[in-house]
């Protein structure tokens, strides 16, 4: 569940999309809140060194808060990423690892799943190619986490 208010989080979501660039190196980020996740959508070609602060602050903010099960970078569609846009996915990793999480990539292109590799970031990041198995991950690891918490609280039935 998470620590911020209905209206926190409305708020939150409606600012959570930028779109950065001209032309060809236009590209968008955007959050969104859905299946009980949170989703950090990239679209396009990133090729802009930084992530504008005000995302950022509103996505530490959203993480912080505790939106959603788990969180899930949704690549589909995004063609290209700089070196500054992969320092903001590690960031973004260290945030959501601290409060015990697992990050997502979704459907990253061969380009790019090659650069993660490369990188080393695939030992870091859960690589799926469909959203209901990225979802259903978060919704298994729950049901580990309430079934262990219990088992440690005794409250389990007795069989």
């Amino acid at each position: 569940m998470s620590g911020l208010s209905q209206d926190d989080l409305d708020q939150l979501l409606r600012s959570a999309h930028v779109e950065v660039g001209q032309g060809d190196g236009r590209f968008s980020l955007g959050l969104e809140l859905r299946r009980d996740c949170l989703f950090l959508a990239i679209r396009g070609k990133v090729i802009q060194p930084v992530i504008p602060d005000s995302f950022a602050d509103t996505f530490a903010k959203l993480v912080e808060g505790g939106a959603g099960k788990g969180v899930i970078i949704d690549l589909r569609g995004c063609d290209y990423l700089s070196s500054g846009a992969v320092g903001f996915i590690v960031q973004f990793f260290h945030a959501v690892t601290e409060r015990g999480s697992q990050v997502i990539m979704l459907q990253p292109i061969t380009k790019i799943r090659k650069l993660i590799e490369i990188l080393g970031l695939n030992h870091y990041f859960l690589i799926v190619d469909d959203e209901d198995t990225a979802v259903e991950f978060y919704r298994a690891q729950e049901v580990a986490r309430k079934d262990d918490d219990e088992s440690r609280t005794g409250s389990k039935a007795q069989r």
